[in-house]
């Protein structure tokens, strides 16, 4: 589906853990032009493994907003504990 957001480039999709948890995660940047919008996102997006279930957060801000927002967003994949 990310075609339908126009230009998107996704970072390296790396194996992890978090809170003790296999995952995956990666990061993308989109500009969003070509759905009528004049602004470019980041985002984070992290796959956790739990209780059989796959968890999938995304976090996205303003591109222009990346070195602020991304340790809140490592700190709210990093508080994350499914029940």
């Amino acid at each position: 589906n990310l075609s339908v957001l126009g230009e998107v480039q996704l970072g390296a999709i790396e194996a992890t853990t978090v809170n003790n948890l296999p995952a995956i995660r990666t990061t993308a940047t989109a500009n969003l032009a070509a759905v009528g919008m004049d602004a470019t996102v980041f985002a984070k997006v992290v796959g956790l493994v739990a209780n059989q279930k796959i968890y999938i957060m995304t976090l996205v801000a303003q591109g222009d907003q990346r070195a602020t927002k991304e340790p809140i967003f490592d700190q709210i994949i990093g508080a994350f504990r499914p029940e």
